[in-house]
């Protein structure tokens, strides 16, 4: 079992590595390295939880290699180059901020969908969400973007370039202009990949024209 909480690790160059038993995070700050903030890398961890966390200027805020699922909240994620990385493990993922992070939440394939609601997303200097795999994705703040609040694009896999399934539920959210589907990588998207088309698409209404006030940090 790992219990971590109110500590300050900086300028390093991964912060907190668990190879093995459950791994919870509380109340404090990773910042100011060049790898991994929280690195959490065994199929032999069945239930993590980070919580009340601030991450700023890492490689990977949080990597999540697991056979179990995983709670992610009241997180704070700036200028990190992924602030969220799960790979082939689901969870939930609310209340968090994301705020200039080259790519918000790049997930891997998962089978069942994970769960990313009540978050506020700033700004995103590439990428929101990619969802590979599935999730489902309501109740949140798109504010702004740098290029896509949500890809389903995968590379190189003809005739479907999709890294999802189904298409993906994106109900009941803000988007912080009036036309979303220029910011959405799906299968609307027909210019910049004319080539490549992508079979699924983010499905948006019903949508909120106003800020949800219980997303974000809590």
């Amino acid at each position: 079992s790992n219990e971590v909480s109110d500590v300050i690790v900086q300028y390093c160059g991964a912060g907190l590595m668990f190879n093995s038993g459950p791994a919870n995070v509380h109340n404090s700050i990773i910042c100011n390295g060049n790898s991994m903030g929280i690195n959490i890398n065994s199929t032999t961890i069945q239930g993590v939880n980070i919580e009340s966390v601030v991450v700023l200027n890492m490689g990977d805020a949080v990597f999540i290699y697991t056979n179990g699922s995983y709670n992610i909240s009241n997180c704070y994620f700036f200028g990190n180059n992924y602030a969220i990385r799960p790979y082939y493990s689901t969870g939930t993922i609310s209340n968090n901020a994301f705020e200039e992070n080259r790519i918000d939440i790049h997930q891997y394939g998962v089978s069942v969908p994970t769960v990313i609601t009540y978050n506020d997303f700033f700004y995103s200097r590439s990428l929101g969400v990619l969802p590979r795999g599935g999730a489902t994705i309501n109740h949140n703040n798109f504010y702004r973007t740098g290029r896509f609040f949500i890809s389903l694009r995968a590379p190189g896999s003809p005739p479907d370039y999709s890294c999802v399934s189904a298409d993906v539920d994106g109900t009941n959210n803000y988007w912080g202009v009036d036309d979303i589907d220029p910011y959405l990588d799906d299968a609307h998207n027909t210019w910049d990949y004319p080539d490549e088309p992508c079979g699924y698409y983010v499905i948006y209404n019903p949508r909120t024209w106003q800020t949800i006030t219980g997303a974000g940090i809590q």
